[in-house]
């Protein structure tokens, strides 16, 4: 997979955020759910669409609540 330079920093951004907050329980759940969304969506747009002919609700993050 090839990045561009700003793509990079947005994925290296993005793992720092979540590294932080499961090391220091820096974010609320919500948050970290929020972060991995993000990211999700970014390896989608970097990676293109592989499966377009199927469903993809089993790599969709479901949503967190706080209780």
């Amino acid at each position: 997979m090839n990045l561009t330079p700003h793509e990079r920093r947005q994925l290296r951004d993005l793992l720092e955020q979540l590294a932080w907050a499961m090391e220091g329980g820096a974010l609320w759940p919500n948050q970290i759910h929020d972060t991995l969304q993000e990211l999700h969506t970014c390896v989608d747009t970097w990676l293109g669409d592989e499966n377009t002919d199927t469903d993809d609700t089993e790599t969709t993050i479901p949503p967190q609540y706080d209780h």
